[in-house]
């Protein structure tokens, strides 16, 4: 006899005695799951897994993959939602598509010459025509720009890349305080700046008859490849007789990075105060510009010997601190490095340029010993070169710091004191176990073992504390410089006194546990 063949759900498993629907595999469901599971495409009118549909904002309406795909969809780059084509949208440059309720929502604007939409942090806007422009654009109506900020009135700060450029490091943005040296052509340096830089212009009061350039932050790579335009502006800058006039300054503000980075990079300039005092061509005084080891309370050898904790504490942390350090760190975003002279050209400024970006190379690089870095590899590059042999400190061979011949002398106490240590640990370890195991003992009291532990573990402590004593001791002599070496031979005895001492300690600790052994013994065996 022929039976009728059984439909089965592909979703439930279940026989199918309702009615039949197909999903766009071709697969049979039940009606159950069909409602529960599935729902149709707005556009192919295939049955679809709810889970591969997606909504349809403006038309309230569900669609496949497949017909999302089409061309006739866009998902907002803002809100994150989908919409059709026919909806509302504007493409944003550099960004993507959005929907209409989000452009209206604001953050967007439309260039008043190409018509193109962009983030309103990408739009300038010109106070003449009160028209917002991207940054192509803006170039053509700069020629009548005269404005200048009040003092650090600009916010609108924009990060430069170079092509092909993933995240940089860090960016460094570009304080360039100008003094007319004859008569003032503000209008002229104004325009040389908008022709080749990514700048603004403030006032600033400690200048009576110039401007201060201040630049976008920019990565070193950018900076690499827009050198020419650098060298162009500063070339006008010279016709227009314009740069240093005895008091102005060239600052550097570079991404703020870590306390531990920060922390080496105090260490290091402290260090080479000297030398970057003559580097930076500073004829007077550095009031706005101190080193810490200048202001009376630390001096250089006692500021290496102090821990990176230290450093954090009392010079790191504090945002109210002293913002005319040689190092501000009073802002959030940025750290600031203050000493370097105003430029009177271009290879004074890239020269500055180029030791701040070595600076924060070996800052950054935390698998470098800090006391490998040398003077000299701070002063690579064509222009800083130059700067160095002209101020006189090119030819200088010296290292944050050299600690090793003494390091060499506490490594080798070091590690004959761990050799000591085990070797009479080991010994003692199989003392205990040779008499454990001769006595054949039937009986063991816990307590007594408890005893024995608490000796053993007693002596591990102290055993323990010993090599961190010498680890904190290796540390503190790795701060110590070329002109404290001679000095050392007291310190080096002083370890090796410690040694000695605590030889003697140990040996009280053994004589503990081999009391503590015979009075077992004696209990058990008795």
């Amino acid at each position: 006899m022929n039976m009728e063949e059984k439909i089965i759900c592909s979703d439930c498993g279940e026989e199918i005695t309702g009615e039949v629907f197909y999903n766009n595999d071709g697969d049979t469901i039940c009606e159950k799951c069909r409602t529960s599971n599935y729902g149709i495409c707005e556009d192919c009118g295939e049955l679809i897994p709810n889970d591969d549909l997606t909504y349809i904002e403006d038309r309230d309406c569900y669609v496949c993959e497949n017909c999302l795909d089409n061309g006739d969809y866009f998902c907002c780059e803002d809100c994150g939602d989908w919409y059709s084509t026919d909806d509302d949208y504007a493409y944003v440059e550099g960004y993507g598509q959005v929907c209409g309720h989000c452009i209206d929502n604001g953050g967007y604007g439309c260039c008043g010459d190409c018509g193109n939409w962009y983030c309103e942090d990408d739009l300038h806007y010109n106070e003449e025509d009160g028209c917002d422009y991207c940054n192509s654009c803006y170039r053509d109506h700069e020629e009548s720009h005269d404005h200048v900020y009040g003092y650090h009135e600009f916010k609108n700060w924009k990060l430069f890349k170079g092509s092909n450029e993933d995240l940089p490091p860090y960016y460094i943005g570009k304080e360039i305080e100008l003094e007319a040296k004859s008569y003032t052509n503000t209008q002229e340096v104004l325009n040389t700046m908008d022709k080749y830089l990514n700048a603004v212009a403030m006032r600033d009061g400690s200048l009576s008859n110039g401007v201060e350039i201040v630049t976008h932050p920019e990565s070193w790579k950018y900076l690499q490849e827009n050198k020419e335009k650098y060298k162009q502006f500063f070339k006008k800058i010279e016709e227009l007789n314009y740069g240093d006039n005895g008091g102005t300054g060239l600052h550097f503000h570079v991404t703020r990075p870590s306390e531990d980075v920060i922390s080496r990079l105090i260490v290091i300039l402290e260090s080479f105060k000297d030398e970057i005092k003559k580097l930076s061509r500073r004829n007077g005084s550095f009031s706005w510009c101190k080193f810490i080891t200048d202001n009376g309370r630390e001096e250089i050898e006692n500021l290496k010997y102090k821990s990176t904790k230290y450093i954090k504490d009392e010079y790191i942390y504090k945002r109210d601190g002293d913002r005319y350090m040689v190092l501000n760190l009073t802002n959030t975003k940025t750290i600031e490095f203050r000493f370097f002279n105003g430029a009177n050209n271009f290879e004074e400024f890239w020269g500055g340029l180029q030791f701040i970006h070595n600076l924060m190379d070996v800052a950054l690089d935390d698998t470098r010993d800090i006391n490998t870095i040398t003077w000299k590899e701070l002063i690579k590059g064509k222009e800083l070169e130059a700067q160095a042999i002209k101020q006189n400190v090119a030819n200088i061979d010296k290292r944050v710091k050299d600690t090793t011949s003494i390091l060499e002398k506490i490594e080798e106490a070091q590690k004959q004191t761990k050799e000591d240590i085990k070797k009479t640990l080991k010994n003692f370890i199989k003392y205990l176990t040779r008499e454990m195991e001769d006595k054949r003992l039937e009986v063991v009291n816990k307590s007594d073992v408890n005893a024995i532990e608490l000796n053993i573990n007693n002596f591990m402590e102290t055993f323990s504390n010993d090599l961190r004593y010498l680890q904190r001791l290796t540390s503190v002599y790795r701060n110590v410089d070329n002109g404290s070496i001679n000095d050392t031979k007291y310190n080096i005895n002083y370890i090796k006194d410690h040694y000695t001492r605590n030889k003697t300690g140990y040996a009280r600790y053994f004589k503990q546990i081999e009391k503590t052994i015979k009075d077992y013994e004696s209990e058990v065996l008795n």
